[in-house]
């Protein structure tokens, strides 16, 4: 196939790929002769035949990308497993071996921006990809259409220092694997962009969301973070009344969510003996205290000792055995299935009843580790889309729904707003995780969903009142294991004071939902104050400038009518002076700004010293 005249001279090779349930059988391109049919304007077709079956290879230019896809046609059940391509990359005598692969995947604790030559930078399990050397320079960027039906995944591999091999690969559930015509899920190829400029240029491929479909962000309390998941009726209304005694967080907070933990198993979703008075009274005690009532729930997972799991066992998922399927060490129900559907609408709708109207579902990425779906012609993506519809017909347009684990491939119109990145914890770890996250996702915020960042927490060594911030920490003295996420799950000491300031700016730059996690009545007067100066965020989400010049990006912009604002953060250990040079990104420099970190400011740079893992906020008038 020479593509090179179409897609650019920097793609060398692109070779389709076909595998076949028939003992895995790989078919390329070659196999089917593949003959350019059609080159018209901004199209290009290739198409070809083997032993009954027609492969389409299709490239179709807009705007500054172009959209890839591979059809497969045959008189009979094909019985693919796959259908892929690999591309080959080359930007001669250039050393690519320092750039960096963004990666959004399957597992979020892998997202990021991670080195070509790392393992967390070749997983086939991310659902876009490229090479980022710097934040200035063009690169190549890769990323599926929004929606999806199928899981859609990409891979890296440096061939040479010049040299780059994707590999891109939809794989179909088993009921799809028969029928005569399969089509691969589409990818945009952006060349020529900087790293910045092609994350949103790919966002721009889906529509903003209509002004009254993008909710408001939510500002709120829940027992999560703090209270782990041994919370108590007794600690729900301790943080009750201490909002109501408190004008300012009275008047600020809107939502209160009683989190994992006040259920009796995953399954069985009715009050434990934590809860005597039930959930009719929690809910009715949140309404007393002026607050939407909230609730957590695990989406699809039920406990392999619970009710559901041991007496209707029809409805959850199998694997090709037909044995139920665990992930996680829990069995996954199948929304598709009659009882599975009646199971999940029973749940949300006596929630509904019991006053909550505002749900957090969670868990619902173990779908994607299912391939027998009793709706045969169903993607993992329509699966999950079934759970948020059934929640939506079950509690109304008045409430609101938070997509926990919810893939962005699900597309938009299914949840109000969605949580983004691994959890937060009181550790500077945690921080930077959830950051490697929202360099890349950040502009999902307006057009999939409201994003919700995790919990705006404060607590820690010099602004909580306690001893121990938190209430369990399995991983505290787990021995280090090379590549294990539990080598960064809690690791190191809780926040200080200007680490807990920082997450707090990020989460109102963040443009999400804003809801408080700690134990209010513990934090001292330092961490209140952290509190009351962050109860606003931001209508939009901030823009990573610095996105593909390290690890994590540390300059965070947001562009509004009356200020425009900058934050810069110090992910280092020892503390650094900070330069920002406004025409170095872009922007048109301020006559004068406003810094509560002092700062100097001097023909359109500005520079402040900041301690270790400290931020500043930069405000202008445009």
């Amino acid at each position: 196939m020479n593509v090179m005249g179409f897609l650019g001279d920097r793609i060398v090779a692109l070779e389709p790929e076909i595998i076949l349930q028939e003992g895995g059988r790989r078919l390329l391109g070659g196999d089917f002769g593949l003959q350019e049919r059609k080159r018209q304007g901004d199209s290009m077709l290739f198409c070809g035949a083997f032993e009954g079956m027609e492969l389409e290879v299709r490239f179709q230019k807009d705007g500054n990308g172009t959209w890839m896809q591979l059809k497969l046609r045959g008189a009979k059940p094909l019985f693919c497993e796959k259908l892929g391509w690999s591309l080959k990359y080359q930007d001669k005598g250039k050393d690519l071996s320092a750039g960096r692969v963004p990666c959004m995947g399957k597992y979020v604790a892998d997202s990021g921006l991670h080195g070509i030559g790392e393992k967390r930078g070749s997983k086939p399990d991310t659902r876009l990809s490229g090479l980022f050397l710097d934040a200035k320079s063009p690169c190549i960027f890769l990323g599926s259409r929004i929606p999806q039906k199928n899981i859609h995944l990409y891979e890296t591999k440096l061939l040479e220092k010049d040299t780059v091999l994707f590999r891109a690969v939809t794989s179909f559930p088993e009921g799809q694997q028969k029928k005569t015509e399969l089509e691969s899920e589409e990818t945009l190829l952006l060349l020529g962009l900087t790293p910045r400029e092609a994350l949103q240029e790919y966002g721009s491929h889906v529509p903003l969301l209509e002004e009254e479909s993008f909710a408001a962000p939510l500002v709120g309390w829940s027992s999560w973070d703090y209270y782990f998941s041994a919370v108590s009726q007794a600690d729900i209304q301790e943080n009750l009344e201490m909002i109501g005694r408190d004008p300012r967080l009275r008047t600020a907070i809107k939502y209160f969510f009683v989190d994992d933990g006040w259920q009796n198993r995953e399954g069985e979703w009715y009050p434990n003996y934590r809860f005597p008075e039930g959930l009719e009274y929690l809910a009715e005690e949140i309404q007393k205290s002026g607050m939407i009532p909230g609730i957590w729930t695990n989406g699809c997972q039920v406990q392999e000792l619970s009710y559901p799991a041991l007496r209707m066992g029809e409805m959850l998922l199998k694997d090709i055995h037909g044995v139920p399927l665990k992930v996680n060490g829990m069995y996954v129900v199948d929304p598709t299935h009659p009882m599975g559907a009646e199971y999940l609408s029973e749940i949300y709708t006596r929630l509904y009843q019991y006053g909550f109207r505002a749900f957090k579902v969670d868990f619902v990425d173990s779908i994607l580790e299912g391939s027998c779906f009793f709706d045969t012609d169903c993607g993992p993506y329509d699966v999950i889309r079934r759970i948020f519809t059934i929640v939506r017909k079950s509690t109304g347009r008045d409430s609101h729904i938070i997509g926990c684990s919810y893939p962005a491939e699900c597309g938009a119109g299914y949840t109000d707003s969605c949580r983004i990145g691994v959890d937060i914890h009181n550790h500077w770890g945690h921080v930077r995780w959830v950051l490697e996250y929202l360099q890349l996702s950040f502009w999902e915020n307006g057009r999939l969903f409201r994003i919700d960042p995790d919990f705006l927490i404060v607590r820690g060594k010099e602004t909580s009142r306690e001893k121990e911030t938190n209430v369990y920490n399995p991983f505290a003295n787990v021995p280090y294991r090379e590549g294990a996420a539990s080598n960064r799950w809690r690791r190191g000491e809780v926040f200080d004071k200007l680490e807990a300031e920082t997450w707090a700016n990020i989460v109102v730059f963040s443009g999400g939902n804003l809801i408080l996690s700690d134990r209010l009545s513990m934090l001292n007067e330092q961490g209140m104050e952290l509190l009351y100066t962050h109860l606003k965020p931001a209508k939009t989400a901030a823009v990573p400038l610095d996105l593909g010049e390290r690890d994590v990006s540390g300059c965070w912009y947001l562009e509004g009518e009356q200020e425009c604002r900058l934050l810069l953060v110090n992910h280092e250990d020892t503390a650094q002076r900070i330069t920002f040079s406004f025409a170095e990104y872009g922007l048109i420099p301020p006559e004068t700004l406003h810094c509560e970190k002092g700062g100097s400011y001097k023909g359109g740079v500005f520079t402040v010293y900041l301690e270790r893992h400290e931020s500043a906020v930069i405000g202008w008038t445009p």
